[in-house]
């Protein structure tokens, strides 16, 4: 809990037991608020990832094919790959809709919403790379006049968050309860969501640069100023390219 001055001062001192609301030194105070304001943001982060997650409703595709149907008359079990054309469509389909939310598309060539386009060697002493780029594709086709102006204000240095879901692995059991056993523990603070939603991995990231579909750099500052304010982007997609996480 508590920080020795030394560490901080550059002398050294005794370890002492924790003092409620005081503090040994300056640097032990702002160490304590940094945790805890890391804390508080990772917790509000969480919150905003299960209330977008929640409105978007997750469930598995109805594409026809089950365990079931992938066995024929006499029981004989087939590959599915063969028989589809090695189609890697998504298992998941969103049937509700989050403010600022969207569906990634497929790894189809043509529909590609993830691309990775440089990972950096580690840097000496260390074992995470050194970074790594990727490229993002927003569609706003579906998305209201209001809402795609939000999306268009994202820039330079904004933080998104990605979330790869799997509605197949959804337990779809509730909450737990909490002690007293008549309220269940809330999403936010349910370590079971992950598994009752089918969340399988979140990695966070941040915007290089926005492009449009013409190829103008939208989150420019330099372009903006001479424009007398943004340009007006071209078409509804958005190409994003983002400095995803190395530790993650």
């Amino acid at each position: 809990g508590l920080v020795s001055e030394g560490s901080i001062m550059g002398i050294t001192s005794l370890s002492l037991p924790k003092l409620n609301a005081r503090f040994l030194s300056a640097g032990d105070y702002l160490l304590r608020n940094f945790r805890l304001f890391r804390l508080e943001s990772a917790y509000e982060i969480r919150a905003d990832l299960v209330d977008a997650i929640k409105r978007m409703r997750p469930m598995p595709k109805q594409d026809g094919y089950t365990e079931d149907s992938l066995n024929d008359y006499y029981g004989n079990s087939f590959n599915q790959d063969e028989n589809i054309g090695n189609d890697e469509s998504p298992k998941t389909e969103f049937q509700g809709w989050a403010r600022m939310g969207l569906e990634l598309g497929t790894n189809k060539l043509d529909k590609q919403g993830l691309r990775l386009i440089r990972v950096d060697p580690p840097r000496l002493g260390e074992s995470v790379p050194g970074s790594v780029i990727a490229e993002l594709v927003l569609d706003l086709r579906h998305c209201a006049t209001s809402l795609a102006a939000e999306w268009d204000e994202i820039g330079e240095f904004d933080n998104l968050f990605l979330v790869s879901v799997d509605a197949s692995k959804m337990t779809g059991a509730p909450a737990p309860m909490m002690g007293r056993k008549d309220r269940r523990v809330p999403d936010e603070e349910d370590f079971t969501f992950p598994e009752r939603y089918g969340i399988q991995a979140v990695r966070g990231c941040m915007v290089l640069e926005v492009r449009d579909e013409a190829g103008t750099i939208l989150s420019d500052p330099a372009l903006a100023y001479e424009e007398g304010g943004g340009p007006d982007p071209k078409g509804k997609r958005r190409f994003l390219r983002v400095a995803l996480d190395p530790a993650q």
